[in-house]
């Protein structure tokens, strides 16, 4: 009976051993027969999740028009091109990210592109519905797609990234000092379900790898390009500074002439935040550019307002000349003016404007120097005395 029960009990030991011998070999054998490897698998995963968390740091936060992408590395030295085509694709720009080159599983840099429409070249200006190109807000989706070929889904995103795996037959690369290996998208990028990746859009395909496909994309969502993005704006329109210069906050204060209440600014029917832009006192609570230094050929320069659908777009004039290089005198008896062009730069009053943020923005006066702002998912609470504390909502 002793033995009969000693043998019972060691079956399922037994059993127990066999399974996992059965699951090490397999793991092995596709480790070792089949190019999968776990660890490459996750290193790829961690390089595309860290540059879609850069890039959303960097449109919330550094850049002057919050939702605007930086453009590719298009000549493979680490930093975004100040200007690319609306189906530019390159390489992930780390250096101006300031981060270190995210790698993917096989040591490659990653590629990226982004809708033509998200591009922080573009001036504020340009944006909205009487516009050129859509407006950064909420509503914005993007205008690229990515489409699992494994699940046979897409989704509408505002940028890609890829991440380009070994070279397969066909693909030259070349080493480069630049961190990342040389040569044209093609020769990293390829094509599945009639899609080519290396072409810059404005569909990407990404899916399980075989021997003429192994590219791995990422898509960052509008939802989550926002959600940082909707935070800088209630703090600029809140303002930052202590003691209160900038935003709400300083036209609630004593400093503001005229001082104005904090009831003035919600629109009765909608609970959204309203403001004339182009009322000089509240040009006056938002940064501004800076009067340009004259010029043999910008003589008497001066930063001016132009009304452009509602909102106020700055804009640099200067003083007329004639043949002689001197300005020409008015009938007034005073030098005509002429523009110059737009400021340099993008100011915080252009494209709250421009891109529609006081449409999404729920605004609540509590007493006469504070209020309460609102975008889904974020709330944010201020006065004269206290500069904005941003508190994490639910998003229905």
């Amino acid at each position: 009976m002793k033995a009969k029960g000693s043998g019972g009990f060691a079956l399922p030991i037994l059993l127990i051993l066999l399974s996992a011998l059965a699951v090490f070999v397999a793991v092995k054998t596709l480790r070792t027969f089949g190019s999968f490897d776990l660890r490459a698998s996750i290193r790829t995963d961690k390089a595309l999740q860290l540059a879609r968390d850069a890039l959303i740091a960097h449109a919330a936060w550094e850049d002057s028009s919050p939702g605007s992408l930086l453009c590719p590395d298009l000549d493979n030295d680490g930093f975004a091109d100040g200007s690319c085509a609306p189906n530019a694709i390159g390489r992930l720009p780390w250096r101006t990210l300031g981060i270190s080159p995210p790698l993917d599983g096989s040591g490659e840099c990653l590629w990226y592109a982004l809708s033509p429409g998200a591009r922080s070249q573009l001036p504020p200006s340009w944006r909205g519905a009487s516009r050129s190109q859509p407006a950064l807000n909420p509503d914005y989706t993007g205008e690229l797609n990515l489409r699992d070929s494994t699940t046979g889904q897409s989704q509408q995103v505002v940028a890609v990234i890829i991440a380009p795996g070994r070279a397969l037959s066909g693909q030259s690369r070349t080493s480069t000092g630049t961190g990342c290996n040389g040569g044209s998208a093609n020769a990293f990028l390829e094509s599945r379900d009639g899609i080519n990746n290396a072409s810059g859009g404005p569909s990407f395909v990404t899916g399980n790898p075989d021997n003429t496909f192994n590219d791995r994309s990422m898509g960052l969502t509008s939802d989550k390009l926002f959600a940082a993005a909707k935070a800088r704006v209630l703090i600029e329109l809140a303002g930052r500074d202590v003691p209160a210069k900038t935003g709400l906050r300083f036209l609630f204060g004593p400093s503001s002439i005229p001082s104005m209440s904090p009831g003035e600014f919600q629109d009765p029917l909608s609970a959204h935040l309203k403001m004339d832009f182009l009322n000089p006192t509240i040009r006056h609570a938002f940064p501004a550019p800076d009067t340009p230094r004259p010029s043999a050929t910008t003589v008497n320069p001066a930063i001016e307002v132009q009304d452009i659908d509602g909102c106020a777009h700055y804009i640099v004039t200067r003083d007329k000349l004639g043949s002689d290089g001197l300005p020409i005198i008015g009938p007034g008896g005073t030098p005509e003016r002429e523009v110059v062009g737009s400021a340099a730069g993008n100011y915080s009053i252009e494209w709250l404007c421009f891109n529609g943020w006081l449409d999404y923005t729920q605004y609540a006066p509590i007493d006469p120097d504070s209020a309460r702002l609102a975008l889904p998912g974020w709330q944010a609470e201020f006065s004269v005395a206290s500069p904005p504390r941003l508190v994490r909502t639910p998003t229905p």
